[in-house]
């Protein structure tokens, strides 16, 4: 019973600290100035497409980059980890994709088409194009990702944990 009265009180506590957190939110307050609040972007549905400058953009690695506060993997790649590598040509192909990745992201009008699915780390994937091209296709071309199979577990940078395909 104790136990119970414990969790009630703990639940109460955060229903009125959320509520308390809406009332701050909606409340009216300076529109500009030093201290005020700007409105954020709602996040764009699945089937929406956002149109971003290069300017917009903060590269993460070689298939995840960040919009605002929105993240994104490009869809349909497989790229590089540039710091969680499992060894140091992966670590070191991560950078070389991440500048990739930067290179191509900056030379023009950004699409971005969210898929409606998100990868482990919770980005967004997404259909991303630069002035009508994929960016998963120029990635590939680069030589910066490979492309994402289903099932495909193995890792093709490093050595000695490549399992060759069955």
């Amino acid at each position: 019973m104790r136990r119970l009265n414990l969790v009630s009180v703990i639940v109460a506590a955060a229903v009125a600290a959320s509520a308390s957190s809406f009332a701050l939110a909606q409340a009216p307050g300076p529109t500009s100035g030093p201290g005020s609040v700007q409105p954020q972007a709602a996040p764009a549905p699945a089937g929406e497409v956002r149109v971003v400058r290069p300017r917009d953009v903060t590269i993460l690695s070689g298939s995840r980059f960040r919009v605002g506060n929105e993240r994104y993997q490009v869809f349909g790649v497989r790229a590089p980890r540039p710091r969680g590598g499992q060894c140091v040509y992966e670590r070191l192909r991560g950078r070389q994709s991440r500048a990739a990745l930067r290179r191509i992201l900056s030379r023009g009008e950004i699409r971005i088409a969210p898929t409606g699915s998100l990868n482990a780390l919770g980005d967004r994937l997404a259909r991303v194009t630069v002035d009508g091209q994929s960016v998963a296709r120029r990635l590939i071309n680069a030589r910066a990702a490979v492309i994402r199979r289903p099932g495909q577990n193995f890792n093709p940078w490093c050595l000695s944990l490549r399992r060759p395909p069955a």
